[in-house]
């Protein structure tokens, strides 16, 4: 008779162990998926940090008015876009910069003034 309830025992703790690492292995799958999401997230946000720095060297080179910046193709496939819009503001430009990344958006808002040889970015604003 011992020998049966030893054998329940050990089931027992077998169906344990398994249900144990079962639970590990579902709580190491939700922090790999958030560590892929926000690894997603940052990539996407660095991206954006750089269309607008692009989209200031262009600001400080364009005139006045609406520019829809032309991205590479490649760019253009990964849902890229860049829009400027320039206005004269007494001696200064300012200019509002629109990056768009996937289904994410980032704007900038840049003040230019001429100096020595062009227009340079004295101040900006990220909203």
């Amino acid at each position: 008779m011992k020998r049966r309830r030893n054998r329940g025992f050990a089931m027992l703790v077998a169906v344990g162990m398994v249900a144990l690492v079962g639970a590990v292995v579902l709580a190491m799958t939700h922090l790999l998926a958030a560590e892929i999401r926000q690894t997603a997230a940052v990539q996407t946000e660095a991206q954006l940090d750089q269309l607008l720095l692009a989209g200031a060297a262009i600001a400080a080179e364009k005139g006045t008015g609406e520019h829809e910046i032309e991205l590479p193709e490649a760019l253009q496939q990964q849902g890229m876009a860049l829009s400027i819009s320039t206005v004269q503001a007494g001696e200064d430009r300012v200019a509002q910069i629109t990056a768009t990344v996937e289904h994410e958006s980032a704007m900038q808002t840049i003040r230019l003034q001429l100096r020595g040889d062009g227009w340079q970015v004295v101040e900006a604003t990220r909203h």
